[in-house]
């Protein structure tokens, strides 16, 4: 059956390049269909070439990527996308200045990740992500507004990063005693749930096996861009 009112989405992507792949493998993967027609029209612009999303909010200096996104938001605005999906959760601290530039729907995978994790009965959330997410403390703005504490790593901080930034950004798989040693570290504070916050973690998490209560917040994004553009997730 052909359903010609799915909603066209568009993603931002390339930050990082692997994450957006995988994204969008992801959506045609959990997409309930039986000919072309039921997946949904999508749009991506891999744009590598925007700055560096972690450098820019710890130098608070966000005069080079606030202009840059929201282009690539209003390009894709102009694509006719009703949806906008970004598989980067770093660039979530800029949320609001691109939805407002935005006509379409900018989906927080922030907001959803921590969803899961409530849903799931969590209520100590520890978060894997960049040094930028941490220093916005987004996790922890919308932990918060869920009732729900977000701790961070401390000595596995440096682990976490060189998983995104020495292994996966660089094209490999990732070194799992890195992840062990920062999620050994979680548990050990009293964390029920772990979220993977970075996209390159979630590139990791599809070459390796990890404990049920790993959350993926790309995951959750995946499934929210399917369903919210009248498609199936299956």
């Amino acid at each position: 059956m052909q359903n010609k009112d799915l909603k066209k989405i568009g993603i931002i992507g390339g930050v990082g390049p692997k994450a957006s792949s995988i994204f969008y493998d992801l959506i045609v993967d959990h997409t309930q269909a039986e000919c072309d027609q039921d997946h949904p029209d999508i749009v991506v612009l891999s744009y590598a070439s925007i700055p560096d999303r972690t450098e820019a909010i710890l130098s608070g200096d966000g005069s080079r990527i606030i202009p840059t996104l929201c282009r690539c938001v209003k390009e894709l605005d102009s694509l006719g996308c009703e949806l906008i999906a970004i598989p980067c959760n770093t660039a979530h601290y800029y949320y609001d200045e691109m939805s407002a530039a935005a006509d379409a729907r900018i989906i927080n995978m922030i907001e959803l990740a921590v969803g899961e994790a409530a849903a799931r009965g969590a209520h100590r959330l520890g978060i894997m992500a960049t040094e930028g997410t941490v220093a916005a403390d987004v996790y922890g703005k919308a932990g918060e507004a869920a009732g729900l504490e977000v701790c961070y790593p401390e000595k596995g901080q440096a682990d976490v990063n060189s998983l995104i930034y020495d292994d996966v950004k660089q094209g490999k798989t990732g070194d799992r005693a890195k992840f062990d040693r920062a999620y050994d570290e979680l548990k050990s504070r009293g964390c029920d749930a772990i979220i993977l916050a970075c996209t390159e973690l979630s590139v990791f998490a599809a070459y390796n096996e990890l404990p049920e209560d790993v959350i993926d917040a790309m995951d959750a994004l995946v499934r929210e861009t399917i369903e919210l553009s009248g498609a199936v997730f299956r």
